[in-house]
């Protein structure tokens, strides 16, 4: 099977201290090298355009890329998320992949939270589904389970956070473990 470049982009969601939407857009433009076992190598160039919507009680991602490979083959990438904590948090995706030689892949993604939200900080216990398939293969729809905390100690500190994220893949689990610090500045 051939390979190209992967590139990953998230859509990380922003602190949304007005009552208002507010909204980001980016464009990235980009230039890379992949290099193969044996020392072949090739480079590719890649347009990589996002937008965000974050308001108090939801959240809007919206990003993708396409990549000029060698031999005149392009490869794209989408996604979409979204966010709502109103009445109960629900969060939901879906994602993309081609490319001009034929292979693709998707998956799409649903949670509900259970959320407990404190003057500093809070944690929401949560359990969906994924289902995800590449090209002439079987589809597969697996159990995820998400458990996440945030603290901020004080108005003018970091907001931190810890997050596990668990699907159940078939024959064993995949954990994501994600910690982080966000500085917000008016």
């Amino acid at each position: 099977m051939k390979m190209g470049p992967v590139f990953f982009l998230a859509a990380l969601p922003a602190m949304a201290t007005a009552a208002q939407a507010q909204t980001q857009t980016s464009v990235g433009v980009g230039v890379g090298t992949v290099r193969f076992a044996g020392g072949s190598s090739f480079s590719a160039v890649s347009l990589s355009p996002a937008a965000q919507f974050v308001a108090p009680s939801y959240f809007l991602g919206l990003n993708g890329s396409l990549s000029a490979l060698r031999d005149g083959v392009w490869a794209s990438q989408g996604r979409a998320d979204f966010w709502t904590a109103r009445p109960v948090a629900l969060g939901a995706g879906i994602a993309g992949s081609t490319r001009s030689d034929g292979v693709a892949s998707g998956s799409a993604y649903a949670i509900a939270e259970l959320t407990l939200v404190r003057a500093r900080g809070g944690v929401a216990l949560g359990a969906g589904g994924v289902s995800g398939a590449i090209e002439d293969t079987a589809r597969i729809t697996a159990l995820r389970l998400r458990a996440r905390g945030w603290w901020q100690p004080s108005p003018n500190a970091p907001q931190l956070s810890l997050s596990v994220e668990s699907t159940a893949f078939p024959g064993g689990w995949y954990t994501d473990l994600l910690a982080g610090a966000t500085v917000s500045r008016t």
